[in-house]
């Protein structure tokens, strides 16, 4: 049974209104749907299978890992803060917490800019 089948999908009764030279909706086609609805099923599952691996193999949450990794490829492994934030989709706030906790652990080192004062990413 595809997915459409399972949840009854189908065209809206009251599809909402539209201007005259506005294009005509397109809906997906039963495989088009089945396909989308198993790409969003896999991004929300896969984070929750490998947080778990992580902390029993590594000891780090895969936002840890995310800002590792996305550190290591940097240029002389550092970042602005902002920056790693949207590559990493963590807000300011957990990257500050995370960069205190690495500070007390000797993984990281937060610098602030001589011009700003700001604190690009420790490496």
């Amino acid at each position: 049974m595809s997915v459409r089948q399972r949840l009854g999908a189908r065209r809206p009764a009251n599809p909402p209104a539209r201007d005259a030279e506005s294009a005509p909706v397109t809906w997906l086609t039963a495989a088009e749907l089945d396909s989308w609805l198993s790409l969003v099923r896999l991004v929300i599952w896969l984070p929750w299978c490998i947080d778990p691996q992580l902390r029993r193999d590594s000891d780090l949450a895969i936002v840890e890992y995310q800002v590792l990794a996305m550190l290591s490829q940097a240029p002389d492994r550092t970042m602005w803060m902002s920056s790693l934030a949207e590559v990493t989709n963590a807000s300011l706030s957990r990257l500050s917490h995370l960069s205190g906790a690495w500070s007390s652990e000797t993984w990281s080192v937060a610098s602030p800019t001589p011009r700003t004062g700001a604190s690009p990413a420790p490496s």
